[in-house]
């Protein structure tokens, strides 16, 4: 339906998406609040290839993957339920496959 199509171009691809502006604001939000719109870019992955592609494209799943990574213990905590959601459907396994997720955490355990 319009509607459909219309809130997925206001979420991903107007001028200004959502996405966008969340992406942008990431780095001044607390931490919690920062897993939550992480976890909001790994559900919205799932909505299919389209939704996945333009999130990738962003810079969303790389927003995750270096949650993942970081020296921040707490951070990194809450972002190994975001990486298990990431990894729990095709795309997103597809994309950890791409990153090279299992060199990236060998590097950060050698760290």
């Amino acid at each position: 339906g319009v509607g459909c199509a219309a809130g997925k171009q206001a979420l991903l691809s107007s001028p200004g998406s959502l996405t966008d502006v969340l992406l942008r604001r990431l780095p001044s939000l607390p931490d919690v609040q920062q897993i939550r719109v992480l976890a909001l870019f790994v559900h919205l992955g799932r909505a299919g290839p389209e939704c996945f592609a333009a999130l990738e494209q962003k810079g969303a799943f790389e927003k995750v993957l270096g949650s993942f990574l970081t020296d921040d213990l707490l951070l990194k905590l809450n972002a190994v339920e975001l990486m298990d959601a990431l990894g729990s459907y095709e795309l997103g396994q597809d994309y950890l496959a791409r990153s090279n997720v299992p060199e990236k955490l060998e590097a950060d355990l050698l760290d």
